[in-house]
């Protein structure tokens, strides 16, 4: 008897029901961007050679390998500041603001390495390609002027491999949004059905 009741319940609802969901599903797309974007990313290497990491050098010890994970993650936090864009936007000879591309980027150390990668979205691929090469040299040199080594091989931070053009765009969210906006259009569908009945007193 109750299954019969919702059943009865939703036929009568139904017109409200769908108008609901298909509200969430249009704003779902809506919120979507429709405009294809792309990812480029580059690797920088932090390590110096006037640190022996053998095992056996007496150099490494709990303090210094603390201190050198502080410096990566210091690095990791100064790459998408506006400071090394702006000489990377220059360098690139790209038209975007140094806020836009800031907000674009990302950097990350890849897990027990180290190796930090940047990445740089856009939506021209030959455009970010150049930003994210442009970031990395720029911030190489930015690092060796504020802590110049002797030597070239000693540099604490460098372009392990540049960033190349991608030939894909990134993958788009919009089934995730629509899958997401319909779940949320039946909760609240579900809800207001349920409200309307309880005051509905015929």
């Amino acid at each position: 008897m109750e299954l019969r009741r919702y059943l009865s319940i939703i036929r009568r609802r139904l017109l409200l029901i769908v108008a609901v969901v298909a509200a969430a599903l249009v704003a779902g797309w809506m919120i979507t961007p429709r405009v294809d974007t792309y990812t480029a990313s580059a690797t920088l290497y932090v390590g110096s050679n006037s640190l022996d990491l053998r095992p056996y050098s007496g150099e490494v010890t709990g303090d210094r390998v603390a201190g050198f994970d502080r410096i990566i993650a210091t690095f990791t936090a100064l790459l998408p500041s506006e400071k090394v864009v702006r000489d990377a936007i220059e360098e690139a000879g790209v038209d975007r603001s140094a806020s836009s591309v800031a907000a674009s980027t990302t950097a990350a150390q890849l897990e027990n390495t180290n190796l930090i990668q940047l990445s740089v979205t856009d939506s021209d691929p030959t455009a970010v390609r150049r930003l994210a090469n442009g970031i990395s040299e720029a911030f190489v040199q930015q690092i060796a002027e504020v802590e110049p080594a002797e030597e070239q091989d000693n540099q604490v931070i460098s372009v392990y491999e540049r960033a190349d053009t991608p030939t894909l765009p990134d993958p788009s969210n919009l089934l995730r949004n629509l899958a997401l906006a319909g779940i949320l259009g039946m909760v609240v569908a579900g809800g207001l059905v349920a409200l309307l009945e309880h005051l509905d007193i015929s």
